[in-house]
């Protein structure tokens, strides 16, 4: 019984972050409420993580890949930082923030360590499909 509470007590939260977008994570970002600002804190730190685990397990992958451009990890001084770096893009992307804010995230870590595929290509195919407009 303990666990079939868990797990209805779970799904509202995975929910939630599937529909969460770019303007409630930056709301949450400059929350002065401390679970909101943890929220923001976890979420971002979550994507930096799982960026740098990917970059380090993809390497072998694409080396030889002309296009791929790898993330340059030693940009990376804290969590802090990677937030603010969020928070900018953000600010400075107003019109996409309705997008989800785990792909938000991710075009803006990725921008700031200068890696992935993200070039006029990608950015393109981003803006055709998913509306996003740079």
């Amino acid at each position: 019984m303990k666990t079939l509470l868990s797990l209805l007590l779970l799904i509202p939260s995975l929910s939630w972050g599937n529909f969460m977008n770019g303007n409630t994570l930056l709301e949450y970002c400059e929350s002065n409420l401390e679970y909101e600002k943890n929220f923001c804190y976890g979420t971002i730190a979550g994507s930096l993580d799982t960026i740098v685990l990917y970059n380090s397990y993809i390497k072998s992958e694409k080396q030889d890949d002309e296009k791929y451009k790898f993330c340059n990890i030693d940009k990376i001084g804290d969590v802090k930082q990677a937030v603010d770096v969020v928070i900018n893009f953000l600010k400075i992307n107003p019109k996409n923030r309705n997008g989800n804010h785990v792909v938000l995230i991710d075009m803006a870590i990725s921008d700031w360590l200068s890696c992935g595929y993200y070039n006029a290509e990608t950015r393109k195919l981003i803006e055709d499909r998913l509306g996003y407009n740079f």
